[in-house]
């Protein structure tokens, strides 16, 4: 879940401070996956890919059963309704499960969405037809990418959102779920109510929710942040607060933006490593109570 506001909607360099369009005023920030279990060090992980990209041999093999999938680069004046029509111009039924993440204060998606289908193939026909190729809505220059998703399977999801606050909003801003087999296949199923969790537990991360507003034109300072907050979080929209016009003696621009669900290095544990919209982040440094993302390509 994501918010913006309009004194954050810009993203500053050391020698601009022009403000973003609306389509890249939002940015995406997700964690990668772990390093097959085992601990690396700071100098690793800026030298180790992340494992994002879809393993379309061995998906096509059998060898990878992940189902769930983000899509990436999805301009934000989509609908839900909009890219569920997409999907079903070529994968009608084929999926059991869709979430086009919102921004809930200024109605528009904030780049990605979550699918989960019933085969895990069907997402290499889809990859053919669509990834890499841009959108046919709105002029968009983004091109569509595809990514694995953190939380695995439909019960999964489910129990991931069944107790998120996005249940209580409008029914058009809410995760789908859709029957996986028999002759209702594809047909929207209802969504489980949410348990006795929900009153434990309702987070939400919201760049310019009533927590933060305090911070709305500045970065969240360490120990608020939302990986912080929440350990399992895996994705967040945010917004850039500040990013270097130029890479660092080590080739790194050095990025900060106003929050994250990365950790930062410290106490001797390496950081966490994901991405900026598609922008690998390979390492995020502590600098008193700031949190500095470092990458290889300023964010636009």
């Amino acid at each position: 879940a994501s918010t913006s506001t309009d004194n954050s909607n810009l993203v500053h360099s050391k020698h601009t401070t022009e403000p973003l369009e609306t389509e890249t005023s939002l940015l995406s920030i997700s964690k990668c996956e772990e390093y097959g279990g085992h601990e690396v060090s700071s100098r690793e992980s800026l030298s180790k890919p992340c494992v994002k990209e879809i393993a379309i041999e061995k998906i096509r093999s059998g060898q990878d059963k992940r189902t769930t999938f983000m899509i990436r680069n999805i301009p934000n004046k989509y609908t839900q309704k909009m890219l569920k029509d997409m999907l079903d111009e070529t994968h009608k039924n084929t999926y059991d499960f869709l979430y086009l993440r919102m921004d809930f204060r200024n109605h528009c998606n904030v780049g990605y969405a979550f699918i989960n289908f019933i085969d895990p193939k069907s997402v290499v026909t889809l990859a053919g037809k669509k990834m890499g190729k841009k959108w046919t809505m709105f002029n968009s220059e983004k091109r569509l990418s595809i990514s694995y998703a953190a939380v695995q399977g439909k019960e999964a999801l489910i129990q991931k959102f069944r107790n998120s606050h996005v249940m209580a909003e409008e029914e058009a801003y809410q995760p789908k779920i859709f029957y996986s087999f028999g002759s209702l296949q594809g047909q929207e199923q209802p969504f489980p109510k949410p348990n006795a969790a929900y009153q434990k537990r309702q987070y939400r991360y919201q760049s310019g929710s009533s927590d933060n507003n305090k911070h709305s034109s500045a970065q969240i300072p360490v120990g608020l942040i939302a990986c912080q907050k929440d350990t399992f979080a895996q994705e967040l929209s945010t917004v850039c607060i500040e990013c270097t016009d130029r890479p660092n003696k080590h080739g790194f621009y050095e990025i900060k933006l106003q929050d994250t669900v990365l950790f930062p290095e410290g106490g001797g544990q390496p950081s966490d490593t994901g991405f900026i919209d598609n922008v690998q982040v390979f390492q995020v440094e502590r600098r008193g109570l700031a949190h500095v993302h470092l990458t290889k390509a300023p964010v636009e």
